[in-house]
């Protein structure tokens, strides 16, 4: 596999994060990349493509290639009654939620299995995106046991916080008991609605929550935009 293109970006990240070039600087041009590193075009071309994927900069076309501003990653701690819109708080920032989707079907094998469900129990999913602030943070694919939360379609509209309608609705006390993470890369859909490219990494994590650390209701899928969020794990 060719991994010269990897160096030369690595390179840059390096030395932007060294301050070696600031934000909104000039870097070199493809040419100049061609000439500083011996490689073909086609290898220049790749590493500042994937500098500008990763958003460490910006490409004006006639221009150059530019240092992009970046945003300081936010906080964010994965522990057993992690609830988004308080993560933002402690962050100062203001969370929105948006439900672009729900549906009602019946719940597939995997989510039988997690959840502890018959073949004839129903689920309602929901297709979520978080906001920090105006920047799309995150998109959520969350399943409700229905039985657990009836006519959740008369609370959805509308929409603020999940947790809000799970604990001031239904007196459920939302407590996660566990979380698998990994990183990944965005599908076309994920990466158009987080408004970043498809070779921007993600971190995917996946859930289960319970009430009061008991019966389970929550099974959840997050696709989080990794230079927007760094996680935390508490062991508390």
């Amino acid at each position: 596999m060719e991994t010269e293109h990897l160096v030369i970006a690595d390179y840059f990240i390096q030395a932007i994060e060294q301050a070696v070039y600031q934000e909104g600087e000039r870097l070199p041009s493809e040419s100049e990349l061609r000439e500083q590193f011996g490689v073909k075009r086609s290898v220049a071309r790749r590493a500042v493509a994937r500098l500008c994927d990763s958003g460490w900069i910006t490409t004006i076309q006639g221009k150059g290639s530019f240092v992009a501003a970046r945003s300081t990653p936010l906080a964010y701690a994965l522990s057993s009654k992690t609830a988004f819109t308080e993560e933002m708080m402690k962050n100062g920032v203001i969370a929105h939620a948006e439900l672009l989707h729900w549906e009602k079907r019946t719940a597939n094998q995997h989510e039988r299995r997690l959840l502890h469900l018959d073949h004839a129990d129903w689920v309602y999913q929901l297709e979520i995106r978080r906001r920090a602030g105006r920047l799309p943070l995150s998109m959520t694919t969350t399943c409700l046991v229905e039985r657990i939360v009836p006519d959740l379609e008369l609370h959805l509209d509308p929409f603020v916080s999940l947790y809000r309608i799970l604990s001031g609705i239904y007196r459920l006390q939302p407590q996660r008991l566990s979380s698998v993470v990994r990183a990944s890369l965005p599908n076309a859909d994920d990466a158009a609605q987080l408004e970043i490219s498809a070779q921007s990494p993600i971190l995917q994590v996946e859930s289960l929550v319970s009430h009061r650390g008991i019966v389970p209701i929550e099974y959840s899928r997050s696709r989080i935009r990794g230079d927007l969020q760094e996680s935390c794990v508490s062991f508390s």
